[in-house]
């Protein structure tokens, strides 16, 4: 097996066992009635699969085989030959060489010799077969046990109902834990850990049920790209790495979407057609990369073309003209600031409308919606060389680790995922800039947020502040708080729509003592 593949061997030994079940008993439903055509039909799919999936891992004889059955189907079937006992057992004792097969490799013993069964398979294809030539008792001799079941298919609305629980589990676990740190019943610390033990283990196993391989939603895209480029009459290399990466079914959802206009931009926008290329010295192929990677509690997905890039002196130009920006703030600004200014809504640097990606909407809500998960995307680009578009995204967005801090006589949770530090400053060290107040932390000015002034709380006479240092995009903000009450697992619930609409609320949870608690959004607050 080459090097990397035994990655999609659990994959692969998967799909093949529900493969030669759909293939066993359609084999039996066909013995009963040789004339049904969809029968033909539904072996000659599992063989086919079998085949490209076996091919792929490369297990040739397994694929060899599945071929050679899969030609002598499509035979029958486009000549309206009714098979006779003695071709369907043979087709039996190809399904017994690809099951014997299927558990060799998995045990990672080479395949069986199958020149026998391809010979014979050839004799269906000439017509040739003689009565009596195979013979059923051959067939009954052959052992036959009962596999022990180690995979099913599961609803997603269970998992997501076993979450609930979950979630529900862990609160009540934390309860128990307040109630004892408030009572110390000695008898009851045991007991406990062993609860938290056992929460974590099932929160652990369901989340793992959860994830499903990015694989899933990247493998529409080479298609898409194919089409795409040949619409636009360019030559595009289109690869991708990381399809094993997994991430929770809901954020897997939510990101196809995005990740389809992004791509139709490098096409659109970012290659460049072969007669351009070719007069800037490169080669008339573009190439663009799909990557995806895990990095501690996030998964990093990577956008990356070799194509025109962006212009930062044309996106000025654009935004003074469509009254983004003045002509005054566009001199000032850095070329980091000017590459944030396409994901604003309306923003489009295409000169003509396109039906791939040029209306003038499309990186402002492909910001929304990653930012909606609590990620992140930012844009890097340099004229003439390409653009990489890098979205970083939490695993999973069931239960999250947050940090607790209060406001006032309230409780609120951040997202530990976007939290890099927390430090304690003079008021005394705030300044006012354009209206906003910033301070300076490792010769860095970071921009402060007061919760007490978000939520029209009366500030406070101490001289110091609580600020927790928060990291997006490479962006750095401060977020002032009373104080700090410590980390915690949480599982967010959605809140009423009344609740949506204020700028800086995630969602709620509820904290082990009963109590209920908004779980804030860093960027809606900053």
């Amino acid at each position: 097996m080459e090097e990397g593949m035994q990655d999609y061997m659990e994959l692969y030994l998967k799909e093949a066992e529900e493969l030669l079940q759909s293939l066993n008993s359609s084999l039996l439903e066909f013995e009963k009635d040789p004339s049904r055509e969809d029968l033909v039909e539904e072996i000659a799919r599992c063989v086919h699969t079998l085949k490209s999936n076996s091919a792929s891992m490369g297990f040739n004889k397994i694929a060899d085989l599945s071929h050679s059955v899969e030609d002598g189907l499509i035979m029958l079937k486009e000549m309206g030959i009714e098979a006779s006992d003695e071709i369907i057992d043979i087709l039996f004792e190809c399904f017994d060489y690809l099951e014997v097969s299927v558990d060799m490799v998995s045990s990672g013993k080479d395949e069986p010799d199958n020149s026998a069964l391809l010979k014979k398979l050839e004799k269906i294809k000439s017509m040739d077969i003689k009565q009596g030539e195979v013979r059923g008792a051959k067939l009954a001799e052959r052992p036959h046990t009962i596999k022990a079941v180690r995979s099913i298919k599961v609803d997603i609305g269970i998992l997501d109902k076993l979450m609930d629980l979950v979630g529900e589990l862990l609160i009540t676990t934390m309860r128990f834990q307040n109630l004892n740190a408030e009572y110390k019943i000695k008898e009851f610390d045991k007991s406990i850990s062993q609860l938290s033990m056992l929460t974590g283990d099932i929160q652990y196993e369901v989340t793992e049920a959860r994830m499903i391989p990015v694989g899933q939603v990247f493998n529409r895209f080479p298609r898409m790209i194919r089409d795409l480029a040949k619409r636009e009459n360019k030559k595009v290399d289109f690869t991708m790495k990381g399809s094993d990466i997994q991430l929770d079914r809901t954020v897997l959802d939510q990101i196809g979407e995005p990740l389809i206009h992004l791509l139709r931009n490098s096409v659109d926008h970012g290659i460049e057609s072969p007669k351009e290329r070719k007069k800037t010295g490169k080669p008339e192929t573009g190439k663009i990369q799909l990557i995806a990677t895990r990095e501690k509690n996030a998964a990093i997905i990577e956008v990356i073309d070799d194509g025109a890039g962006f212009d930062p002196e044309r996106i000025k130009k654009i935004a003074i003209q469509r009254d983004i920006i003045t002509g005054e703030e566009a001199r000032t600004m850095s070329k980091k600031d000017l590459l944030d200014i396409p994901f604003l809504p309306t923003f489009s640097t295409s000169e003509k409308i396109t039906d791939v990606s040029g209306r003038g909407i499309g990186l402002d809500v492909v910001k929304t919606r990653i930012e909606g998960l609590n990620g992140s995307i930012r844009m890097e680009s340099d004229v003439g060389k390409g653009t990489k578009f890098t979205l970083e995204l939490p695993l999973t967005l069931a239960i999250i680790k947050c940090l607790l801090v209060y406001v006032g006589e309230e409780r609120y949770a951040l997202p530990l995922m976007n939290i890099q530090r927390i430090v304690s400053i003079k008021k005394t060290d705030i300044q006012h800039i354009e209206g906003n107040e910033v301070f300076i932390l490792d010769n860095e000015d970071i921009p402060l947020t007061k919760l007490r002034d978000v939520f029209d709380l009366p500030s406070e006479d101490d001289d110091k502040l609580t600020v927790i240092i928060t990291e997006r995009a490479r962006e750095k903000h401060g977020i002032a708080v009373d104080g700090i009450i410590g980390e915690q697992e949480l599982i967010i619930k959605s809140v009423t729509k009344t609740l949506k609409r204020v700028k800086g609320i995630a969602g709620a949870t509820i904290l082990g003592d009963g109590y209920p608690a908004l779980v804030l959004d860093i960027v809606g607050l900053v």
